[in-house]
């Protein structure tokens, strides 16, 4: 019996594994960061940045268009300003000067030969004026386009002026320094003379830094922006400040501020915060721009119309002056961290910066945007775990502890002892059961819940490092992985963590048990592993990884299969409880990201990390699709060749969702093209139901848009499962040669005789329109009255032809509107037709009782009759 068991379970994780592969969810859509960036309206743009990058956008920053592409032996560039919509400079490390003509399509580099000093600033006031400014005090201004630059001889104090510089015109300017003194100097005569002018002591008392970090200026104003969420502005050239709006004692600071006109000012900072002001200064609005990541860089093109660029990929837009914002970036490069998986098919996953988290409700087939509109938090998030569908927990930096009760709707903080200690981060939180829930973090502090997460102790601690996780091996038994290279271990009181070893200056990232087997990833790349809870001295290390990454999680799927995940995009399998691995194919080697999380439910395993990775091993067995034939096709469309068709129907009674099986054209090479399986909504046969697919081999067109072509001389189409890695044929047709403008198909639906008929994509089939041929050859072109007539519910038209013709039969209402076409441009042999009409549209719906006209086309004939449909 023994023996049975063991080879069952091998088959298990074998099934689990045939044919799975991991499926890239959702990854980053862009992975440049810009220094700076200036629009000259909502659409057109120049995005500039590291190793020399310049990028130009026609549409809002959606795509960019590289016009410079990044160089590794270029200097980064840091700041670009333009005077117009055609003349611009951008400044960067090592002297660089690049300036453009015709509105950054084309640069060229007017950098002074004697500066190899990093530059900061730039100011663009014409086509042939501008300042920059840098280290070393370094001060440069053209009056000739960039052709010769003449450096100060001012010396600011020997400061780097790396804060920027500002003018509002030719004469009037402010550069500042991003040191710790707030120093700033003004000139009124187009830089012949700077003179000193400090915002040290416009500061608040009882702030610690006067680090200056932006600065801007329009009509006759300049603002700075720095330390504290600090804002400075001078409507008096620069010579005296007032610190404007609200500041903090935190460590916080205002990084970019954007000025508009003397009235309007944009200031962004970190913890997504963005403020504005209508009234010079004298109130101020904040603004919410979906994420609580920093907001790097703001730019407005005027008072409505303006972008903010947050890290991580947090690109916003505004048309309405910041009340609304929409994301740019299909998708941010957050660096995720937390997952949950509340049910079995809702996913949720958090960032590390910002507060922000994703949610889907649809087993990852789609996502909301990353956001902090629910977490309400702009606080690292290290953790996510759900008690149950509706009750769950967020923890992060900072002693950050919220909790939900619907969902992840919203949150609410919970006060617990971390979050009363200065810099103590929460790492590791595991509900025990529903009740009990542990939390730890920095210098080795673990807490305790034991109310679901509403009131949190500190218990006693043996660990002096950071906890990274808790994992419940028994009821008498848990253990925590720490940082330092220890593992910590309670008994069932849950009351003290006891030092179990110290393994050394690694990290025990992540701990988690199953059927006897306890393995623990570290730091280090290590893997350890034993089946003796009583020697947790004694863990025996079973892998490393050989490049020394980090693995940084661990998830069981079976007693045998489990997983685990780390730097570099790396991902571990073993099918024998972790005795032995191998790396499995994550599909983001290229890129690699660093993998957080991994987590397992419902069949599927997802893993989540940087650059916005989420993915997915969908380990769903595959069950045979039954009941979807091909029903109908149209091969030889004459008038339109690209809207050839295949219908499929569902003979069953439930719905059927063919997404992710395959079309083929060929028996020889039957996954030829596979149906998207992305829009479940578009791919779902109702039961007793039809889709139709264009065969016009233009899939980017839309889901519905087949890769193959059908051959009007005849040919194959398949419907193909790959069962298991085993093409599986679902239904297939061999066709001969076909008539132009005429479908063969199934009839009825669903049958097994095919025969030819008129086109009816998405609707029931229909005898080849009922004709019947009298026997004889007419001489002229003639059509007779229908009978019955009046009629209910079927009528026959009648109508005779002399020779072979093209034919059309259109049913009309007596407005003249189309009702149905029995017939379209169908080529007919010599005779005496017959056709019939059932009293139904277009849609096979039947037609109210009235006055009908049917009108017959034959080549150059025409005639129209009337007919009385009684119901």
């Amino acid at each position: 019996m023994r023996k049975m068991l063991t080879i069952a379970a091998v088959l298990l994780s074998a099934t689990f594994l045939m044919g799975q592969t991991w499926e890239i969810v959702r990854e980053q859509s862009i992975s440049f960061n810009p220094a700076d960036v200036y629009f000259f309206d909502a659409q057109n743009g120049v995005l500039v940045g590291g190793e020399g990058a310049i990028y130009l956008t026609t549409d809002g920053a959606k795509t960019l268009t590289p016009v410079i592409a990044a160089d590794p032996a270029v200097p980064n560039l840091a700041d670009v300003h333009f005077a117009d919509i055609n003349n611009g400079f951008a400044v960067g490390d090592k002297g660089l000067i690049l300036k453009t003509t015709d509105g950054g399509r084309n640069w060229i580099d007017v950098s002074d030969a004697s500066v190899a000093v990093d530059l900061a600033g730039v100011a663009a006031i014409s086509d042939q004026v501008a300042y920059v400014a840098g280290d070393d005090s370094t001060l440069l201004k053209t009056t000739d386009g960039g052709v010769n630059w003449v450096r100060s001889t001012y010396n600011f104090a020997n400061a780097d002026l790396d804060g920027g510089i500002a003018f509002y015109d030719a004469d009037h300017g402010v550069v500042i320094s991003d040191a710790n003194g707030g120093d700033a100097w003004y000139t009124t005569d187009g830089g012949a003379n700077w003179n000193y002018s400090p915002l040290a002591g416009y500061f608040p008392l009882g702030t610690t830094s006067s680090r200056l970090y932006d600065i801007d200026a329009a009509g006759t104003t300049f603002v700075v922006v720095g330390y504290h969420r600090t804002t400075f502005i001078s409507t008096d050239n620069g010579q005296s400040w007032v610190q404007s709006g609200p500041f903090s004692y935190d460590y916080d600071r205002n990084m970019s501020v954007d000025v508009i006109d003397d009235n309007t000012i944009y200031v962004g900072g970190n913890k997504g915060w963005l403020v504005k002001t209508s009234d010079a200064g004298a109130t101020w609005d904040t603004l919410y721009f979906n994420t609580g990541n920093d907001a790097r860089l703001v730019h407005f093109v005027n008072a409505d119309e303006g972008f903010v660029f947050g890290n991580y990929g947090q690109w916003m837009a505004t048309s309405d002056g910041g009340a609304t914002f929409e994301p740019i970036n299909e998708w941010p490069s957050s660096s995720f961290w937390g997952l949950a998986l509340p049910t079995d098919t809702k996913v949720m996953v958090t960032d590390w910066s910002g507060g922000d988290m994703t949610v889907s409700e649809d087993l990852g087939l789609t996502w909301s945007y990353p956001s902090n509109a629910a977490t309400q938090t702009v606080s690292s998030i290290y953790e996510i775990e759900f008690a149950d569908e509706n009750t769950g927990l967020i923890a992060g930096s900072s002693g950050l502890i919220k909790k939900t009760t619907d969902g992840g709707q919203t949150f609410t903080f919970v006060d617990n002892p971390m979050a009363q200690m200065s810099n103590k981060h929460i790492n590791a939180l595991r509900y025990v059961d529903e009740n009990t829930v542990l939390a730890g973090g920095s210098s080795g502090i673990i807490m305790k819940s034991t109310d679901g997460g509403d009131n949190w102790v500190e218990i006693s601690s043996e660990g002096s490092s950071t906890v990274y996780d808790f994992w419940p091996v028994s009821p008498d038994l848990t253990i925590a992985s720490v940082g330092s290279g220890q593992v910590l271990y309670a008994d069932a009181d849950l009351d003290t963590f006891y030092l179990a070893r110290d393994y050394g200056s690694m990290s025990m990232r992540a701990v988690e048990s199953r059927n006897g087997v306890l393995l623990i990833v570290a730091s280090s790349g290590e893997i350890y592993r034993t089946t003796d809870f009583n020697a947790l001295d004694s863990l025996e290390v079973v892998f490393t990884d050989p490049d020394g990454n980090d693995i940084y999680d661990v998830e069981f799927v079976t007693d045998d299969l489990v997983f685990a995940v780390g730097r570099r995009g790396r991902i571990y399998k073993s099918e024998d409880a972790g005795l032995n691995w191998v790396q499995d194919v994550s599909g983001v080697e290229s890129s690699e990201p660093t993998l957080q999380k991994c987590a397992y439910r419902n069949n599927v395993l997802w893993a989540v990390g940087q650059n916005g990775v989420i993915l997915k091993l969908d380990m769903t067995p595959e069950e045979p699709v039954t009941g979807i034939v091909i029903n109908e096709i149209l091969a030889n469309n004459v008038e339109a060749a690209d809207e050839n068709f295949i219908e499929f129907y569902n003979t069953n009674a439930e719905a059927v969702d063919i997404g992710g099986l395959y079309l083929s054209t060929n028996s020889d090479s039957p996954l030829e093209w596979q149906i998207p399986d992305t829009d479940p909504t578009a791919t779902t046969i109702p039961g007793g139901g039809y889709l139709v697919m264009w065969a016009d081999n233009l899939p980017t067109e839309g889901t519905l848009h087949a890769g193959v072509l059908l051959d009007a001389a005849g040919g194959y189409i398949g419907l193909v499962q790959n069962l298991n890695d085993t093409p599986t044929v679902v239904d297939s047709y061999t066709y001969e040669a076909q008539s132009p403008d005429t479908a063969v198909g199934r009839y009825p639906d669903g049958a097994d005789t095919w025969q030819e008929m008129p086109a009816t994509p998405g609707a029931a089939n229909e005898e080849f329109p009922p004709v019947s041929i009298v026997d004889g050859l007419p001489k002229t072109f003639a059509v007779h009255a229908n009978y019955p007539n009046p009629f209910n519910p079927e009528t026959t038209i009648r109508f005779d032809l002399p020779e072979r013709m093209n034919v059309t039969v259109n049913v009309y209402n007596i407005l003249g509107e189309l009702v149905k076409t029995l017939v379209h441009n169908t080529q007919m042999p010599a005779g005496y037709h017959s056709i019939s009409w059932n009293g139904t549209n277009q849609m096979g719906m039947s037609v109210a009782s009235g006055i009908y006209l049917y009108h017959v086309e034959a080549g150059t004939h025409q005639s129209t009759h009337r007919m009385v449909l009684l119901k």
